[in-house]
Parts: C-alpha cells; sequence; structure tokens
C-alpha cells in the first residue's frame, strides 16, 4: 500500500477534510516560496488534495485556514524566537506537520538528505531524534493513527 491509498482509506472517513488540489505551477511557486525542492510523493499529495486532515493527524499544504496552511506555518516557524540551545530547524526542509512540541519536516530534494523526514522534539532543544527515509515512510504513523481512529482508540479532546 502506497501513500496515497492510505490517503484514499482516509479519505472515506467522515473527519476527513482536504483543500484544493494543485496545479504544477501553484507547486512551483510554493517551492519558489519555500526555497525548496519537493519530492515527488509530496507533489501528488498536493496534486490530489491540496492538504489533509483526520481526526488525529494532518499534513499541511496550501490552504486558507492558516493552520494548515503550508507557507504561514513554515513562516511561523523560521521566525520563532527560540530559547538559547535550541536548534534552528534546517534551512533545507520544511514543516509538513506540527505536534506543538514536535515537528516533522520533509526535506527538500535540492538537499543532501533529500526526501527524508525528520522528526524535532522541544524537549531536546529541537534537535532531530528521529529520521524517516522518505515521506512515503510516513505511511506507517499515518496508517496506525487511522487505525485508531477506525477503533476507537483516541482521546477526543486532543
Amino acid at each position: 500500500m502506497d501513500l496515497i491509498d492510505v490517503f484514499n482509506t482516509i479519505e472515506r472517513k467522515e473527519d476527513f477534510e482536504h483543500g484544493l488540489p494543485q496545479s504544477g505551477k501553484e507547486i512551483r511557486d510554493l517551492e519558489v516560496a519555500l526555497n525548496v525542492k519537493f519530492p515527488e510523493s509530496y507533489k501528488e499529495l498536493l496534486q490530489k488534495y491540496g492538504y489533509i486532515s483526520w481526526l488525529g493527524g494532518s499534513i499541511y499544504g496550501p490552504s486558507k485556514d492558516a493552520y494548515y496552511d503550508l507557507l504561514i506555518r513554515n513562516k511561523e516557524l523560521r521566525e520563532e524566537r527560540l530559547p538559547e540551545g535550541f536548534a534552528s530547524p534546517p534551512k533545507e526542509a520544511f514543516l509538513i506537520k506540527d505536534y506543538g512540541e514536535a515537528y516533522i519536516m520533509l526535506f527538500s530534494d535540492n538537499s543532501p538528505r533529500a526526501g527524508q523526514v525528520g522528526l524535532f522534539l522541544s524537549e531536546t532543544g529541537y534537535q532531530e531524534e528521529q529520521t524517516w527515509e522518505s515521506f512515503e515512510a510516513l505511511k506507517i504513523i499515518i496508517a496506525r493513527e487511522l487505525f485508531d481512529v477506525l477503533h476507537g482508540n483516541f482521546d477526543k479532546g486532543v
């Protein structure tokens, strides 16, 4: 099952929402604005959905809702005043999900870590705590969240 198959499964759930599909030009404009080159699997998500959200998760993309908007969330992250000793976010990566105390960042295709995904935690000064080899590898996380949603294993207050 590839990442789009996972999203297709999530799409059938009532709490699924998404943005508007993005054209090739709109995607290139986003890349220029962020000074990155998106991995193909992330471009596929943008082309089909824009951004996605489901109970328990989301992945940022263009949105009229600032919470899900890729550009707004990345601008906020890059302008955030970090406490002394905290690492700045890697310039060659962009934020695709923020769990409040944890950032999930996707590395640009024009970086030495092309396509990798990193988890950065505030409790360690935003040091990278986990790495996935690709955006596709996130399907494991998404599949776990989906399993929890389907089986009621979640706290609705979160």
